[in-house]
């Protein structure tokens, strides 16, 4: 597990390269979602068909953007330059140059360019039309239900006219088109490697591992709550740089603390981290690394965690008997309704991401 790491100046000095590289991953982000779109379809029968037909042309259609973007003057300037600096691309660049070219014969101008403008996220007039002209039977199915459960629901119509009519899969080929979009996160990555190799840094320092670890935490509150602390894992820096990690480790002081989310960094703390909302504050220490293959077990941190999580709920109980007796004797307002709402949603979030963790925890102890 590792993450890649651009001095910030880099980016301030090279705007526009700098732009079209997050372009460029942004698209390769989209990319990658389209793929996986049918390996975790949960549809049936006709969705799962309508899946399969809107995963090609989401591809198609990112990748067209993603061709346009990267031919730019600079784009392969700076993809060379990082393949020269070491990054070893899965083949061999002017191949996928070819991939990548809006020459007469290539890829793009043979049919995505075209499925993109017209059938990519709609139905053109035109081919509309040229449905409508070929059918043969007095009605027609417009969508189809293979279950009571939406995912299995597809306009059939709709699909038919994508899929047939105009430029078509059939000649340019959803397999060829998702072999040479996959080849885009390299490119990435090679850009990257090549922006920081003409900024005067060497890209093999920018490679950071990270393993998992467990972050320990202190909270105070500004309410009647004890003090309360809690242990979660987080996969950081292996040198222990919280970097990669402050909006989650946000996000987490934010369930515990309740209310508005919490702010970041807080300076002059006496703690690596910390954080502060407007119902508490929180302090973060790093701890040991996590080796899921044989994780131990500590007797004093279960029963450390057993009695922070009856603290919260001993408090969480009697907040609700005091918002249910003010109910009772008709004295809630509107606003102690909502805090107290807000308030169980912030619980519901704090107890499934528990469960979520302990779930972690206990198929690492199963035997295998």
């Amino acid at each position: 597990m590792e993450r890649f790491v651009v001095d910030s100046r880099v980016l301030w000095d090279h705007p526009q390269e700098a732009v079209t590289l997050v372009r460029l991953g942004a698209l390769a982000n989209a990319i990658g979602s389209a793929m996986t779109l049918t390996v975790g379809s949960m549809a049936r029968g006709v969705g799962a068909e309508r899946d399969l037909l809107q995963a090609i042309l989401l591809i198609t259609s990112y990748f067209k953007e993603a061709v346009d973007t990267i031919n730019t003057r600079h784009s392969w300037r700076l993809i060379e330059t990082g393949v020269s600096a070491g990054y070893r691309l899965p083949v061999p660049l002017d191949e996928i140059k070819k991939l990548y070219s809006r020459d007469a014969g290539s890829l793009y101008k043979r049919g995505v360019f075209e499925i993109r403008r017209t059938k990519g996220f709609h139905v053109d007039e035109k081919h509309f039309h040229e449905w409508l002209a070929q059918l043969q039977t007095p009605f027609v199915t417009l969508w189809r239900k293979e279950s009571a459960i939406k995912f299995d629901w597809a306009f059939t119509a709709s699909a038919q006219i994508q899929s047939f009519f105009g430029r078509t899969m059939d000649e340019v080929t959803g397999l060829e088109v998702a072999r040479a979009a996959s080849h885009l996160t390299f490119l990435v990555e090679a850009m990257a490697c090549g922006l920081l190799a003409e900024s005067g840094f060497d890209p093999g320092t920018a490679w950071r591992r990270m393993i998992p670890s467990e972050i320990r935490f202190e909270y105070e509150f500004y309410d009647k709550r004890p003090p309360f602390c809690d242990v979660k894992i987080v996969t950081i820096d292996a040198n222990g740089d919280f970097t990669s990690v402050v909006h989650e480790l946000r996000d987490h002081v934010s369930r515990v603390l309740g209310g508005r989310r919490a702010g970041a960094m807080v300076p002059g703390a006496d703690a690596p981290i910390a954080f502060s909302s407007d119902t508490g504050t929180a302090r973060a220490w790093p701890g040991r690394p996590v080796r899921f293959e044989s994780p131990p077990v500590d007797d004093r941190a279960v029963l450390l965690r057993m009695r922070n999580m009856a603290r919260r709920g001993a408090h969480a109980t009697k907040a609700a008997l005091t918002f249910a007796h003010a109910v009772r004797t008709g004295r809630a307002t509107a606003e102690q309704t909502d805090r107290f709402i807000a308030g169980l949603h912030t619980d519901v979030a704090y107890w499934e991401e528990e469960e979520r963790q302990n779930e972690e925890v206990i198929a690492q102890l199963r035997p295998r």
